[in-house]
């Protein structure tokens, strides 16, 4: 889109973004359309034939660009996605179809990238997507100067914010401490050693737990720590 009130986002047919919402070039849809009609009978006709409604299926604006060499600006529509999906489909032809495929595509994309991951229902893949959006956020501020080198940083985020103890984990999953537990020795994945410390079996670390050393109050010593994938299996398996 021409006209410096869009930012472009799209690529077969252009999709940006004007004043917060994602809107289409009607002037470009007409042009991929292939239609017989000039464009400003078109879309005037599709408007009045349809009942569109000015502001809400489309707004209208003026391309002075377009002609910085004198003569009148173009009127440009900024169209909604619903509007430019609806005349894709009675424009009753092959590049109406494809129009309209494309756009349902576009929009299924772009709502999956923009879903924060605090609405992301499985925990394991709101885990993977805090992860992205931390990577993303602490790169941002390392431009800037403003963090520690990225490994240390990260490993830092993983820690507090990804792995929990296995008294927060019961909660989580809807059990007594005891009962978790229980059942973690009963079902092999943990042991008490000889201090009567919990370890995890090998074969289950670090998909399921991870040792993780601290220090408090001058005292040092090592935590069992459950991880995301094991919360989500441990849950899966004994939550309620």
């Amino acid at each position: 889109m021409k006209s410096g009130l869009f930012n472009n986002i799209g690529t077969l047919i252009p999709i940006a973004e004007n004043t917060g919402k994602r809107a289409v070039n009607a002037r470009d849809l007409h042009g991929f359309l292939e239609s017989k009609q000039d464009f400003s009978t078109w879309i005037k006709a599709r408007i009045d034939k349809y009942d569109f409604v000015e502001n809400q299926d489309y707004q209208v604006f003026h391309n002075f660009m377009e002609n910085s060499k004198g003569g009148r600006p173009l009127i440009e529509y900024a169209l909604s996605i619903d509007m430019a999906k609806e005349l894709s489909m009675v424009e009753g032809n092959e590049k109406g179809k494809e129009a309209r495929r494309y756009f349902i595509a576009c929009e299924k994309r772009l709502n999956s990238l923009s879903v924060p991951s605090y609405q992301i229902s499985d925990p394991i893949k709101r885990a993977e997507a805090w992860i992205e959006e931390e990577k993303k956020r602490q790169q941002l501020a390392l431009e800037n100067g403003m963090l520690k080198p990225k490994a240390e940083y990260f490993d830092h985020l993983v820690e507090r914010k990804l792995l929990t103890n296995i008294r927060d984990t019961a909660k989580q999953i809807g059990l007594s401490q005891k009962a978790f537990v229980y059942l973690l020795i009963e079902n092999k994945f943990v042991y008490r050693d000889l201090k009567k410390k919990l370890k995890p079996y090998a074969e289950h670390t670090p998909l399921y737990f991870e040792m993780k050393d601290f220090e408090k109050n001058g005292h040092a010593g090592t935590q069992l720590l459950v991880t995301p994938k094991g919360k989500e299996t441990f849950r899966l398996m004994w939550g309620k």
